[in-house]
């Protein structure tokens, strides 16, 4: 058995039979995933224990699945009271660091553990988004996060702001990638950060002209990203800040108007 951000799956296929997509579907549709997320809000609330009820969906939305996408969907939404209860015990610790206590090595390895979850949680959650943006709206992907986090409506949406923000952030790069606005934009090779490199704030990161990696800390709100600029000898570190009023919540991207502002800050900041 191995173990799985914090379920326990078989590393043997399961004997029973899979639930499988009718069609062979190629993508999943989004009234498919309305009705598999039904299917699966249906089966926790099974009465009973519900730790036992938890068990049963697993097993048959994840362990007996054999199509990857909805086995990975599956885990999406099952996972979501585990980070619910990590992000709320963080916020307990948070409060006690806030009143000047420090930490207890056995509270510092808990909170550290407790944050790899939910950056890991939010990381498959963002590529799940992204993969099928074209299907599902963030409006709902909050509606599931809000049911599969026991009705935590503040919890799924901040999860969903921020996956989107990323998105989005990603994008805006993308489309700046080798620009004729400002030539100190010629970025390459944009991508995600790994999970130690989100840890540390690097979610996105690019190649720059001059050979160093550029790294960007994606964050809702509104500064400028030449407020906040750190580096050190491999990677240029900039905090980026977006509002998501000016997400385009249809296609994942910054307004084109909005995102334009950011084109000559950004340059500052990568080459200060």
């Amino acid at each position: 058995m191995t173990e799985t951000l914090g379920f326990r799956t078989p590393e043997h296929t399961s004997r029973h039979q899979p639930d499988v997509l009718e069609d062979d579907l190629d993508r999943l549709t989004l009234d498919y995933m309305k009705g598999r997320a039904d299917r699966i809000a249906a089966t926790v609330a099974e009465p009973g224990s519900k730790h036992e009820a938890y068990k049963r969906a697993h097993e048959r939305f994840v362990e007996r699945e054999a199509d990857p996408q909805l086995q990975r969907f599956g885990k999406l939404l099952l996972l979501a009271p585990l980070v619910v209860r990590s992000e709320r015990r963080l916020g307990d610790i948070r409060q006690h660091m806030t009143r000047g206590q420090r930490l207890d090595r056995t509270t510092a390895d808990e909170r550290r553990q407790l944050v790899r979850t939910s950056c890991a949680y939010n990381q498959m959650w963002r590529a799940f988004l992204e993969e099928h943006q074209e299907e599902v709206p963030p409006s709902q992907a909050a509606v599931w996060l809000e049911r599969a986090g026991g009705n935590n409506a503040g919890w799924a949406k901040r999860m969903v702001n921020g996956m989107a923000t990323e998105i989005a952030a990603a994008k805006m790069l993308g489309r700046m990638e080798g620009t004729e606005t400002d030539k100190r934009l010629e970025l390459s090779n944009i991508r995600y950060g790994d999970l130690e490199q989100d840890l540390k704030g690097q979610d996105i990161l690019f190649d720059l002209p001059d050979g160093q990696t550029g790294a960007v800390d994606v964050k809702t709100g509104q500064h400028r990203p030449s407020e906040h600029v750190s580096r050190d000898s491999r990677t240029r570190n900039i905090l980026l800040s977006i509002d998501p009023a000016h997400i385009k919540l249809d296609s994942y991207e910054v307004d084109e108007q909005y995102a334009s502002l950011y084109t000559v800050p950004l340059a500052d900041a990568l080459t200060k």
